[in-house]
């Protein structure tokens, strides 16, 4: 039986698939060894060292389960940093007294939190890399490529590792937006109880000074009043002296007069027994 145009057209195809094959694998290990000799540097984070990020690109190539797991562990460290960010910006946030230096860690978490979707961006590319792996994979099995199934299988099982990790990096960026949120209501509370504080205080000093005024002018009024009362002893004695002494000079005048009366008296009374 000779074979059927269509069968003719279909065996075209694969010869052609597997000869594509053989020249992506090719293109795919000379990458593998560019990718081993060196990084491709992607954006230095400021808050850890300067260490460069890794991300890899890959055109149709059949991936290898090595290069898998190394996608697997770049993000496995992305998400670690993640969390150190999140402890960083925790770290900042706890122990502060006064609103100022609530405000100052609030603005170096805010600072280091603007890195973290850099993170995400990094995490996906990884997983972009990954999803493509797998795509071509898949339809290699639907094709029924020998070894498709294996290379789909450990892809898949790369993919959702790395998809679990870009989960902790996302929830650590909501936990940081959750601390610097609670900082920033923190915050709030501590400029009105400040607040509060200062204008009880400044009442309290008010109060102070008023009291100290009246005490003051009381104190001033009572040394008044004691100087105005040794002023009018003073005048009372004055005055008490001065009566006495006149009475003193009339009770001596009346009596100088007696005793000249008497002396008067006493003289006269001869005369008058010589008169008789």
């Amino acid at each position: 039986m000779l074979p059927t145009r269509a069968s003719k057209i279909k065996l075209q195809r694969i010869r052609r698939r597997k000869q594509i094959r053989t020249f992506v694998i090719t293109l795919c290990l000379g990458a593998l060894s560019i990718y081993h000799i060196s990084y491709i540097t992607s954006e230095t984070y400021a808050f850890f060292s300067d260490r460069e990020e890794t991300t890899a690109t890959l055109s149709a190539a059949r991936m290898f389960p090595k290069y898998a797991a190394e996608l697997v562990e770049r993000t496995k460290s992305i998400a670690v940093d993640s969390n150190k960010m999140v402890e960083h910006i925790d770290s900042l946030l706890t122990g502060k007294e006064t609103s100022e230096e609530l405000s100052i860690a609030i603005q170096e978490a805010r600072n280091i939190q603007s890195q973290m979707p850099d993170l995400i961006a990094e995490t996906k590319s990884f997983i972009k890399i990954l999803e493509d792996a797998l795509s071509l994979e898949e339809e290699d099995v639907r094709n029924g490529v020998e070894g498709a199934e294996e290379v789909r299988d450990y892809i898949k099982a790369a993919l959702q590792d790395a998809t679990n990790e870009l989960g902790k990096v996302e929830n650590a960026i909501t936990a940081a937006d959750g601390s610097i949120s609670n900082a920033e209501t923190t915050l709030i509370a501590l400029i009105e109880a400040e607040e509060k504080a200062r204008l009880e205080a400044e009442e309290k000093a008010r109060l102070e000074a008023e009291e100290k005024a009246r005490l003051e002018a009381e104190e001033k009024a009572r040394l008044e009043a004691e100087e105005n009362a040794k002023k009018e002893t003073k005048e009372e004695t004055k005055t008490d002296t001065k009566e006495t002494n006149e009475t003193q000079e009339t009770n001596e005048g009346a009596g100088e007069q007696k005793q000249q009366t008497e002396a008067s008296e006493a003289v006269s009374e001869p005369a008058k027994e010589e008169e008789k």
